[in-house]
C-alpha cells in the first residue's frame, strides 16, 4: 500500500495512520517463545513466559516426577505451582521466565 494509505497502522513518513487501524494488543502473539521435539520416548519443551505474566502448562508425561527443568523436578522450581496430573498429563501454572523442559512419555 502507498505510504498514507488507510491500510498503514504506522510508516516512518506519516507516522500513526487512523486509530482504528492501530491495535497495539498483536505484540504477545510474537512475544511467547514455545518449541518442542520427541526423541524415543523423551519430550523436550522450550518455552517462554513473557515478563510480569503466567502461563498454563499441560505437559504429557509417564509420572510427573520426570517432568524437569534440568535436573530439577520442575514442581521444585520456585514460583512454579503443579496443579495435578490426570490421564497422562501434569499440570502447572509458570510465572515468567525461560524453562527448558523434559518429561519421560513412557
Amino acid at each position: 500500500m502507498p505510504s498514507g494509505s488507510p491500510g498503514n497502522s504506522y510508516s516512518k513518513t506519516d507516522g500513526f495512520g487512523p486509530v482504528e487501524m492501530n491495535s497495539f494488543n498483536h505484540y504477545s502473539y510474537g512475544a511467547i517463545v514455545s518449541e518442542w521435539r520427541v526423541t524415543g520416548l523423551q519430550l523436550a519443551y522450550c518455552v517462554q513466559v513473557p515478563a510480569n505474566s503466567t502461563a498454563a502448562l499441560r505437559i504429557p508425561a509417564a509420572d510427573p516426577g520426570t517432568v524437569r527443568e534440568g535436573r530439577t523436578p520442575l514442581s521444585r522450581i520456585p514460583g512454579v505451582w503443579y496443579q495435578g496430573f490426570a490421564d497422562g498429563v501434569a499440570s502447572y501454572e509458570l510465572p515468567s521466565g525461560i524453562y527448558e523442559l523434559t518429561s519421560s512419555l513412557g
